[in-house]
């Protein structure tokens, strides 16, 4: 008789998933810079913000005024390098004051940034299912799961950009030549009045844990501590015969029974409702409930799996 069991460690396994959940957001821009119209709730202000950074070398001068847009207040250099050191540059050497080499992947002078704020892309911005559509032109910013933006409703059209799922950035080059909305090979367009419509899957990560709980016939069939095992009790007709034909526990008239020795002897099975998990120290963690009773076999072992995430 048991009354705590020990599960081995190949009865106990750790997964982990993502869980997806998709998200879609409409901005317009504007004099106050690009806003979220829909959905409308004061709470996620600035969840989502796409702004321009400019690189024009010109404009790095220690003698030059730093640019900032207009319409939103941010310094398109600085975030121009921002982006630039921590996403682009996989290294700059020098010799005697002077840069010799630069690893600086193919990005352009000007582009915009599409940041998602970590509450609305949880882990990642799930790969695959990002989408940015300016205006309902009829081509698409897709990006194709490896972190490459594109144009095309395929998503094998001209580059344009990439994004950084863990992060959730976007960076999309901007067509500098078009003075309307636009979306082309060489990038989009935004200008004041400009309705950007953003989806994507948001991305949590999910570690299932899984546990085989394996119950003999003898063990967990009842505590010598619930006192109500210890009391009388006066079976049914059909129970008190089949009881009296297997055997009279010494001890026991026929006319009443403790329940301990009726569960012993088999002819009363408890059920099974919850199970409780400890660790070494006998604490308890964490308890599952079943949906529906279930009752004890005597005859054959049973196996309880519980899972739960975190």
């Amino acid at each position: 008789m048991k009354y705590f069991g020990v599960v081995q460690p190949k009865e106990y396994t750790v997964q982990e998933f993502f869980a997806s959940s998709p998200l879609g957001w409409t901005l317009q821009s504007g004099s106050s810079g690009t806003l979220i119209t829909s959905p409308v709730d004061d709470e996620i202000e600035g969840a989502v913000t796409i702004t321009r950074a400019n690189g024009d070398s010109s404009l790095f001068s220690l003698t030059a005024t730093p640019y900032t847009n207009p319409e939103t207040g941010v310094q398109e250099q600085v975030l121009y390098s921002s982006v630039k050191h921590l996403f682009y540059d996989r290294g700059r050497f020098f010799d005697s004051y002077s840069e010799i080499t630069s690893s600086l992947w193919d990005l352009t002078k000007n582009f915009y940034v599409v940041s998602i704020g970590q509450d609305f892309y949880g882990e990642r911005v799930k790969p695959g299912t990002f989408e940015l559509e300016v205006d309902s032109i009829s081509s698409l910013v897709r990006d194709d799961a490896y972190g490459n933006l594109y144009i095309s409703q395929s998503g094998t059209g001209s580059f344009i950009g990439n994004i950084f799922y863990d992060n959730g950035i976007a960076v999309v080059a901007e067509n500098t030549s078009s003075v309307t909305s636009s979306i082309s090979s060489d990038g989009i367009k935004i200008v004041s009045g400009s309705l950007i419509d953003l989806q994507y899957y948001s991305d949590v990560k999910v570690i299932q844990h899984e546990i085989n709980v394996k119950i003999e016939p003898r063990d967990f069939n009842f505590a010598f501590l619930n006192p109500s095992l210890r009391r009388e009790v006066t079976p049914t007709a059909s129970v008190a015969q089949q009881y009296i034909d297997d055997n009279i526990p010494s001890g026991s008239t026929e006319g009443s029974w403790k329940v301990q020795t009726l569960m012993q002897a088999g002819v009363m099975k408890p059920y099974v409702t919850s199970i409780g998990l400890y660790n070494d120290e006998y604490e308890l963690l964490a308890v599952a409930k079943l949906s529906t009773p279930i009752q004890r076999t005597f005859d054959a072992d049973q196996i309880f799996i519980v899972r739960f995430d975190v």
